[in-house]
C-alpha cells in the first residue's frame, strides 16, 4: 500500500470518530431539545452521523470496484441526507429566531435604582407591621 492510502486510512477513521463525537453531542444537547436552537443543532449533528454511516457503507459498496456507480450513488446520496438534515439549521440561522424564542436575560438586583429598593423596604416593613399589630389584637 503506498503512503497516501494510510493517509485515506487515517482521514477515514477521523471521519468516524467525528461522527461517533456527533452522536455523543447530540445526545449531551438532549436535555435542551425544548429550545429551537438546540433542537436544530441537535438536528445538524444528526448530519455527520449520516455521513459516517455513510462511509461504513462505501467501504462494503467500494470493494474490488474503482469509482464506480454504486459508489458515486453512495458518496452523492450520503451527501445529501447529510446536507439536507444541516440546511435545516442554516435557514434557522439565517432567518433568525422570533423576539420570543430568544434567550431571557434575567434581571438582576443591582439593575434596579436605590428608589425602588427603598419603597420594597417601606412595603415590607409595613406589611409586617400590619401583621405584629393584627396578631396583638387577637
Amino acid at each position: 500500500m503506498s503512503f497516501t492510502t494510510y493517509i485515506y486510512i487515517a482521514i477515514y477513521l477521523f471521519h468516524l470518530a467525528l461522527g461517533a463525537g456527533a452522536g455523543y453531542a447530540a445526545l449531551r444537547l438532549w436535555a435542551g431539545r425544548h429550545h429551537p436552537l438546540i433542537w436544530r443543532l441537535m438536528i445538524y449533528m444528526h448530519g455527520f452521523i449520516i455521513e459516517a454511516l455513510t462511509s461504513v457503507v462505501l467501504v462494503l459498496v467500494s470493494r474490488g470496484t474503482y469509482f464506480t456507480h454504486e459508489f458515486a450513488a453512495v458518496l452523492f446520496t450520503g451527501l445529501l441526507l447529510g446536507d439536507a438534515v444541516r440546511s435545516t439549521l442554516i435557514a434557522y440561522l439565517i432567518k433568525g429566531p422570533a423576539e420570543s424564542d430568544l434567550l431571557a436575560q434575567s434581571e438582576t438586583s443591582g439593575d434596579k435604582d436605590p428608589e425602588f429598593w427603598r419603597h420594597e423596604f417601606r412595603l415590607i416593613v409595613r406589611e409586617e407591621l400590619v401583621n405584629a399589630i393584627g396578631t396583638l389584637k387577637a
